[in-house]
């Protein structure tokens, strides 16, 4: 599997997660609210799904304060593919049409002629 660059509002969270985590962050927390803290409680969703430590640096970064956590989902899609994940799948798992994601990932159709064919006689 190939690290795909984050874009760089998300780069905080790709650094302290991992590309994997971070995807599975994005996925679970993407479009909502979250309050970031230095000092999070056990019952902090992110302590709980990926540890303290993870969620300590995310209040580092972001200060203490509610934050709607981004979306991302061309990244997203663009990860998931490098993981072998198919167009259906992946439109699914993002709630978008499969023609966003082969757009977001740069994959033609292949049904489609090229209008002006490289020709060399």
């Amino acid at each position: 599997m190939s690290r795909i660059r984050p874009p760089a509002h998300i780069a905080p969270i790709v650094e302290i997660f991992g590309q994997d985590d971070a995807v599975e962050f994005l996925l679970e927390h993407g479009g909502g609210y979250l309050y970031f803290s230095d000092n999070p409680t056990a019952r902090n969703p992110v302590a709980k799904r990926f540890g303290r430590d993870k969620a300590v640096a995310l209040g580092r970064v972001y200060g203490r304060r509610n934050m709607r956590v981004p979306l991302a989902k061309e990244w997203v899609m663009r990860v998931l593919a490098s993981r072998g994940v198919g167009t259906h799948e992946i439109a699914k798992r993002l709630h978008v049409s499969d023609v966003t994601v082969r757009r977001a990932i740069g994959t033609r159709d292949r049904l489609q002629l090229d209008m002006f064919e490289n020709t060399q006689d």
